[in-house]
Parts: C-alpha cells; structure tokens; sequence
C-alpha cells in the first residue's frame, strides 16, 4: 500500500496497488460444527432420541416429501393415518417443526421440501423402527 495525503481535504490515506487474493480457513470448532451436521447429530438426538416412538411417523413423512414439495395438510394427513399419534396428540405440524430443526426438511416456493440430510438420515430411521 501507498501512502497519500490530500492536503486541501485534509485527509491521509491508503491506496491498495495489488488485490489479495483471500483465503478462508475452518479453525477446529468450525470443523467439529460441520462434521456434527454432516453426521446428523441434532437429527440423532431430536428424532432418534427424544421422539423415538415416533420413528415410523417419521419415515412416512420423510418418504412423502420424498417425491416431491409437499403442503402442511399433505404431511398431516399422513401423520393422522398413525394411530400412536392420538394419544398424546400430536399433530402435522410437530413433525414439520422437529424435522425442520433437525435439517431434515426445508420451506421453499411455498411448499415442505426434505433435504439432501434428510435423504442420508431415513435408512436410520428403518433401523430404530426394527
């Protein structure tokens, strides 16, 4: 960088003569962060853990979305045909907001689409369904 000075501005300043070229690195946490996306920990927790008994609800609902953008009363009519979801209640819209924060499924163009994560994250849901 050149120095210049505008004495009738009153103003010093720099004049940059080579563009960098920037370089951006992960440091450790922002690699910790990504492998635990990639590897679907807040999946594992939220939808094989904590809603576990729900795992075939969950299946359904991704397998819908599955072929293609579905609405919120798409996903619900599929979650109703579950019996377990009667009692305790639990209605379309759980498994939208749980999907949802687990990355699994994403609004866009006005409908529930699911995610290339949901995609790699339902073959774990046959296995705690077995």
């Amino acid at each position: 960088a050149q120095a210049h000075e505008d004495v009738a501005e009153g103003v010093e300043y720099l004049t940059i003569d080579e563009a960098p070229d920037p370089v951006w690195t992960a440091t450790a946490a922002g690699l910790a962060v990504c492998a635990d996306y990639a590897d679907g920990a807040t999946f594992k927790r939220l939808v094989l853990g904590a809603d576990a008994a729900y795992s075939a609800v969950y299946a359904a609902v991704l397998d819908l979305l599955a072929t293609g953008p579905k609405t919120k009363d798409d996903i619900a009519d599929v979650v109703d045909s579950f019996p377990i979801v009667k009692n305790p209640r639990r209605f379309g819209g759980h498994f939208i907001d749980v999907l949802e924060r687990a990355d699994a499924i994403a609004w866009h163009d006005h409908a529930w689409c699911i995610t290339d994560l949901g995609h790699a994250m339902r073959p774990a849901l046959d296995v705690k369904e077995a």
